[in-house]
């Protein structure tokens, strides 16, 4: 025989139911120009390559690194010159690695992208802008604020997950689930699911189907986005109490692999699977009365029948013509108790009624 119940609590004025975004780039403001005739300024400057904040230090994958810079001729007439990427290798003089010539109408802007090649160490970057009867030179210079350093480093981050808790109630059918999360890394990996249910009498344990989700890294002006790892299995045969347990094997390109454990949890698969929804908060004045819509739900793979019982505190929920009973409840189909409420005119506003619904599954496995 299975159990289950949800408590409601009524107040004269409430009823209650009891039952990275990292963006690393520098962006410079505009400011007014009228009058002048050419004035190109370095605006913005971004790492687009695989890339990400981890433990604080701003770190580069160590793959071609790729900058996008964008440039505004805040003048009036068309400027042309040249735009240079200068990176300082460990704490060194800044060197030309990138350069690009522009041709840039008056009150418009540009992007280029640069890259340069560094397998180790940090770095040190800047943008400059040269341009012929510049009238504001102080705006074409501009440094990425972060020192970056060059080292291949995997993380990760759970977003969500769908699997059972322990000591949840699953029905024998086809069980889906997900495990969601997010490469906080620079570099990129694929996650497969390596799950099993044991039997707790005894006997092989089952596997779960699990896809193979390849998770891409982000960069230090977009972060990654969620990837999700897919989960089955078919309980249509199983009856009983079942452990889940395992991991997620995270696999990268050089052949390695790292492992996320699950904590271990007892699962129940059975025909008779079944949940209380109680009401949401509703206000109650004293003298007048509501309803508390509970749902019954079925969520087994068989139907199944009930006993239902009432209990309330303070006396103003009358059972009598509530039913004591639900009849060969279909598998994922809900039926409606409406517990009807009378709050006395003479009640005291800070007194509080306990509904409590009990439902008793009929079904014996």
């Amino acid at each position: 025989m299975k159990f289950f119940h949800a408590i409601t609590l009524v107040t004269l004025l409430l009823i209650s139911s009891l039952g990275h975004l990292a963006i690393s780039e520098i962006e410079r403001s505009p400011s007014l120009t009228s009058g002048r005739s050419v004035d190109v300024s370095v605006d913005r400057v971004e790492i687009i390559s695989a890339s990400a904040v981890i433990g604080g230090v701003h770190t580069l994958a160590n793959v071609a690194h790729e900058v996008r810079v964008t440039i505004v001729n805040l003048g009036t007439t068309t400027a042309t010159g040249t735009l240079e990427l200068n990176v300082a290798v460990n704490s060194g003089v800044a060197s030309v690695v990138d350069s690009v010539s522009f041709t840039l109408l008056g009150s418009s802007s540009e992007v280029h992208l640069f890259g340069w090649t560094q397998t180790s160490g940090t770095a040190d970057i800047s943008v400059t802008a040269t341009a012929g009867s510049d009238s504001d030179p102080s705006n074409d210079d501009l440094a990425y604020p972060h020192t970056l350093t060059i080292q291949d480093t995997p993380g990760h981050v759970e977003v969500s997950n769908t699997l059972p808790n322990d000591g949840d109630v699953i029905g024998r059918g086809i069980w889906h689930g997900n495990w969601v999360f997010s490469n906080t890394g620079n570099i990129p990996y694929s996650v497969e699911g390596d799950l099993v249910l044991t039997p707790s009498g005894g006997g092989s344990a089952i596997p779960l189907t699990s896809s193979v989700t390849h998770a891409p890294p982000g960069s230090l002006s977009k972060t990654a986005g969620n990837s999700v790892v897919n989960l089955s299995f078919d309980g249509s045969p199983l009856s009983g109490t079942y452990t889940m347990s395992g991991s997620f094997e995270m696999s990268f390109s050089d052949g390695s692999s790292s492992d996320v454990i699950i904590s271990s949890r007892n699962i129940v698969l059975s025909d008779s699977h079944t949940t209380i929804t109680a009401p949401v908060n509703i206000s109650v004045n004293p003298g007048s009365g509501t309803g508390l819509l509970f749902i019954v739900q079925n969520l087994g793979s068989a139907s199944d029948s009930y006993t239902v019982e009432y209990n309330n505190v303070s006396n103003w929920v009358d059972d009598s013509s509530l039913p004591s009973t639900i009849t060969n409840l279909a598998a994922n189909t809900g039926a409606p108790i409406n517990v009807p409420v009378n709050v006395p005119i003479t009640a005291d506003r800070s007194e509080i009624e306990t509904v409590t619904v009990y439902v008793n599954s009929t079904t014996s496995d």
